[in-house]
């Protein structure tokens, strides 16, 4: 087997690891793990643009996905659910206010607050698919405090360690959970590096 097999095959193998580790730090309500990050939807014709927000939001601790269009939002948004958009107002073919509403439209965006992004002032409160708008440019203190209030904190009600669970899934034996838990604290932080290495 060549070295970059065997890599790939060990990531694999932490990949694996890792995953299953998460089922023991879960909220036990919803699933919930400390792995989650809130998904936010970036919309904008401009590459600067995107670019920016991009940046800016992964300091925020959110996954982001973009989308250069109008049509391309709508179509990513019909095959994934998201926690926010931020929707640019002006844009060539389907305009930002088009877009937004057929997203609303959608069964799984109903609740998904939409903010307008211009470099003109937007008034929001006459289209109703707004929550809030952004006016270009915006500083990353502004966009973290209007961001934060449209995401639900979803570390309140975590389990740090649900003892329960992990006694389920390890077949009620305690010496298998004390191992995984120690095996967990000790691999966590260069096992996690490798992966996310590997997938971005």
């Amino acid at each position: 087997m060549s070295k970059s097999k065997e890599d790939n095959t060990g990531l694999q193998q932490r990949t694996c690891n890792l995953c299953f580790f998460t089922l023991f730090f879960a909220d036990k309500d919803t699933g919930a793990t400390l792995m989650d990050k809130h998904h936010i939807l970036v919309v904008d014709d401009n590459h600067i643009n995107r670019l920016f927000f991009q940046s800016s939001l992964k300091k925020l601790n959110t996954r982001v996905s973009l989308a250069e269009s109008g049509f391309e939002a709508v179509k990513i948004c019909r095959q994934h659910s998201f926690d926010l958009i931020l929707m640019d107002i002006r844009m060539d073919g389907m305009d930002g206010i088009e877009a937004a509403q057929i997203i609303k439209a959608l069964e799984i965006h109903r609740n998904t607050p939409i903010l307008a992004v211009s470099a003109e002032r937007f008034e929001f409160e006459k289209h109703s698919t707004f929550k809030n708008s952004l006016l270009k440019p915006i500083s990353q203190q502004d966009l973290k405090l209007i961001v934060d209030s449209y995401l639900t904190d979803r570390t309140k009600d975590l389990v740090i360690f649900d003892e329960k669970s992990a006694l389920k899934i390890s077949h009620e034996d305690q010496n298998i959970v004390k191992k995984l838990r120690k095996l967990l604290i000790q691999q966590l932080a260069d096992e996690w590096q490798q992966i996310n290495y590997l997938f971005n």
